[in-house]
């Protein structure tokens, strides 16, 4: 399918980017990377030096003002201070989107209350719980009873959602083990994307909820643990491991690997790098943290590396 040209301006205005454009109306098939090859493509350029898109034909072109060049290539060129931002939004017009279907291989409980334009892939299996609008919910996926999942909400493959946490007290009288049934349940908020291979336990009690924030991003592979509240907008890199009962704030981001012990406290905008195991709790919003035990470091100017940058 070609995306117009008038489609992605529309795109832009809509979530108020400024820009200019200039060559043809043209309408184009993908998203690429820059590279001298490219053709029929969306594409960004944030670079000064126009060489490295001077081969690229037939394609629209979101760059920089003053970039120009002599030859267009037959070429759109979209002109904006955020060339990034803008062509991750015009990317959404390129998002494959499933049909709303419950697809006949799927498990889903009588007693489930589905919102409009929901998704269910094969072999999920969905209990009594309630999903809102636009949701997909790919292959494999298990939602246990009671879980509550907003709109706009992406559940890729294999995940579960509301599992069975592990909390228990030593009876040393007996040398045993005795478990606390887990009677919670998952809140998943608005506009959140879940990763495949994610396990999300539910709250060990029924007043304290496992809950994802609103716009938060969980890569794959990661594991929540029960009573966890976190924040709006955080991000998680791959197979990032939360203990029970953690709560973060709200713009958070956690490198891939990073492990957080049960109880800890995470303030807002905190950044935890890469492989960092967080013992302790911490005051201070903003903080980098990173090491084992994690430990605050020095927050470079331009930047942290992996972590996009505001624009």
């Amino acid at each position: 399918m070609k995306i117009p040209l008038d489609a992605i301006l529309r795109v832009l205005d809509a979530n108020d980017i400024p820009y200019s454009m200039e060559g043809m109306a043209i309408a184009v098939e993908h998203t690429a990377a820059i590279d001298l090859q490219v053709e029929n493509s969306l594409c960004y350029f944030v670079g000064d030096d126009p060489d490295p898109i001077v081969g690229i034909k037939s394609s629209i072109i979101i760059c920089k003002p003053g970039l120009r060049l002599k030859d267009r290539g037959g070429n759109a060129y979209i002109y904006t201070e955020y060339p990034q931002l803008a062509f991750y939004y015009a990317s959404s017009l390129f998002a494959e989107k499933p049909e709303p279907r419950i697809d006949p291989h799927a498990i889903v409980d009588n007693n489930a209350r589905l919102g409009q334009r929901v998704s269910i892939g094969a072999f999920c299996v969905i209990e009594e719980c309630t999903i809102g609008n636009d949701v997909s919910v790919e292959s494999g996926v298990r939602i246990h009873k009671g879980t509550i999942v907003g709109d706009n909400v992406r559940i890729l493959s294999n995940t579960v959602i509301g599992a069975e946490g592990v909390a228990w007290v030593q009876d040393g009288r007996k040398n045993t083990k005795v478990p606390c049934a887990q009677t919670g349940i998952v809140i998943i908020e608005e506009n959140v994307f879940l990763g495949s291979n994610l396990t999300i336990a539910r709250g060990a009690f029924f007043n304290k909820p496992t809950v994802i924030g609103n716009g938060s991003m969980i890569s794959h592979g990661t594991m929540i643990g029960h009573g966890v509240v976190v924040g709006a907008r955080n991000h998680f890199a791959n197979n990032v491991a939360i203990a029970g009962s953690v709560s973060t704030g709200e713009n958070c981001f956690f490198g891939s690997g990073a492990v957080v012990r049960p109880h800890i406290k995470i303030p807002n905008n905190t950044i935890i790098g890469a492989g960092a195991v967080v013992v302790n709790d911490f005051e201070q919003e903003g903080l980098v943290l990173a090491g084992n035990p994690a430990r605050p470091i020095p927050k470079k100017q331009e930047g942290v590396s992996g972590v996009p940058a505001p624009f």
